[in-house]
């Protein structure tokens, strides 16, 4: 086991697993892992970070060679930048581990998390454990636990029905807004079929947190989110993708396309209300 991800025993009803945990961290981050103790992040998770990719040193040409530019032009309107493309790079390998590991799911953080519970782990596990099945059945997915409250209202999501009907001690509804991305990779569970799917790419293709083109590009399937989250985001560390600053291409709006992504928002608000039967 690399250092780099540090397995947490995670209680599930039967038999007990482990669940990696990955921390990512640039080596040199040592006051902000500090922080983390402090902030009740375990001392395991902190002391077993994995090592962050670290692109400062490389040439422009060097860097840009990490990524696709045929899809990243077409996506974002423009080449990233090296912390971007260096921190898609940390997520991708994580996976990569993931992918050739035996475990079936990996909780992801990154350094500038702050927990917004004490028993923040406790519900974790109860998250792990509704999903659990859906990962052993290889779907692949993420489950982020780190989105604001003020973004449910935002963002369409769709309450889940679980086939068993069972009860979970956290409540995990369905991303169902294919207009807003969620810009945020700090904190979230990714199943082994998705870090299978992500890894097999050489080449950046978007950022981290781009989760919904990773959808786009059948990477993911599914975007669970955790209702209310779990972490959030240190508002000191500042990120390089803002979520009140899209590094979209603008286009040209007009009245048709006014009135589909109103029909579209309308109907996607609508169908918050009606529960998506999530097979477990």
């Amino acid at each position: 086991m690399p250092r780099n991800a540090s397995p947490i025993t995670v209680k599930i009803s039967s038999p007990p697993y482990t669940l990696p945990v990955c921390l990512i961290s640039l080596t040199e981050a040592h006051a902000r892992r500090e922080r983390l103790i402090k902030r009740n992040i375990p001392e395991e998770w902190v002391a077993g970070y994995y090592s962050a990719t670290d692109l400062r040193s490389e040439s422009p040409s060097v860097v840009q060679s990490h990524v696709d530019q045929t899809f990243v032009l077409l996506r974002y309107g423009r080449q990233l930048r090296s912390a971007e493309i260096g921190c898609a790079l940390s997520h991708i390998n994580a996976c990569e581990w993931l992918a050739s590991s035996n475990h079936e799911m990996m909780l992801i953080l990154e350094d500038d998390i702050i927990p917004k519970f004490h028993d923040h782990f406790v519900h974790v596990q109860s998250i792990c454990n509704a999903l659990t099945p859906l990962a052993n059945k290889g779907i692949s997915f993420v489950c982020h636990l780190g989105v604001e409250d003020r973004h449910f209202q935002q963002q369409a999501y769709r309450r889940i029905k679980w086939n068993d009907q069972q009860r979970i001690g956290w409540d995990i509804v369905l991303h169902h807004d294919k207009s807003r991305a969620i810009w945020l990779a700090h904190a979230y569970i990714i199943s082994k079929a998705a870090a299978i799917r992500l890894s097999k790419g050489k080449q950046v293709k978007c950022v981290a947190d781009d989760f919904l083109q990773l959808q786009n590009m059948s990477i993911i399937s599914k975007i669970f989110i955790a209702k209310p989250g779990l972490y959030v985001q240190d508002d000191k560390s500042v990120s390089t993708v803002q979520l009140n600053k899209a590094i979209l291409p603008e286009k040209r709006k007009t009245v048709g396309r006014f009135i589909r992504a109103l029909c579209y928002r309308t109907i996607a608000n609508i169908s918050r209300f009606i529960p998506s039967r999530i097979d477990s």
